[in-house]
């Protein structure tokens, strides 16, 4: 991010925010997609067994429900359900990477491509003018359609650096598509940048009542 501040070249951190990540894995996505990768055998079956015809019953008002069927999410506290989810969203890393129409950011030092960024639960586009934003949000879009995953625009960002920063007034962000909401980074430290989005997301906690 300094580097891009610093010479001017232009560039987009597109900082995407999942909705409830691990409720929202499709079992029959993730089934298929473990099989499609080369998982077969005993570790497999075992994972059918743990997400084929899963059901949960409820107590309402003192009385149990009737049987509800569960087609998405992975077990919460469960040690495999962070790998589950990594490789479900690895196909959509996979898809930003192999997509020519995305361009990403040039690393200064040794001047590799680089389009996405993942670390647990979050992913980060590093990104080149805005069609490639577009683009991004239509490979989104489809990831969405096919493994029941839901982007949060409310908490998805995108932080103009270089050159970009002088360009987004005269941005249209509605007519290009895009739901993101611009955080223009003023100055040159990331530092800044990071404790400016940490104050903001611990200031809506003042509006939520917690006992």
């Amino acid at each position: 991010m300094e580097y891009y501040n610093e010479t001017g070249e232009e560039a987009i951190l597109v900082l995407l925010d999942g909705e409830k990540a691990y409720d929202r894995q499709d079992h029959k996505f993730m089934i298929q997609l473990l099989e499609h990768i080369g998982y077969d055998g005993f570790t497999l079956e075992a994972i059918k067994a743990m997400y084929n015809q899963v059901e949960a019953r409820m107590i309402l008002n003192g009385e149990m429900t009737d049987a509800i069927t569960i087609e998405g999410g992975v077990r919460q506290g469960c040690p495999l359900s962070c790998y589950l989810y990594i490789i479900m969203v690895e196909t959509l890393a996979e898809r930003i990477r192999s997509n020519p129409k995305i361009v990403g950011v040039t690393e200064p030092e040794t001047k590799t491509k680089t389009k996405v960024s993942l670390f647990a639960d979050d992913t980060s586009g590093l990104l080149v003018g805005m069609k490639s934003v577009q683009e991004l949000r239509k490979v989104i879009r489809t990831f969405e359609q096919a493994t029941g995953a839901k982007l949060n625009d409310d908490k998805t960002f995108m932080i103009a650096l270089g050159g970009m920063r002088k360009k987004i007034e005269n941005l249209d962000l509605k007519s290009l598509g895009i739901n993101f909401d611009f955080m223009p980074s003023e100055g040159n430290d990331t530092l800044e940048i990071l404790l400016e989005m940490t104050s903001n997301k611990t200031k809506q906690w003042n509006k939520a009542y917690i006992n």
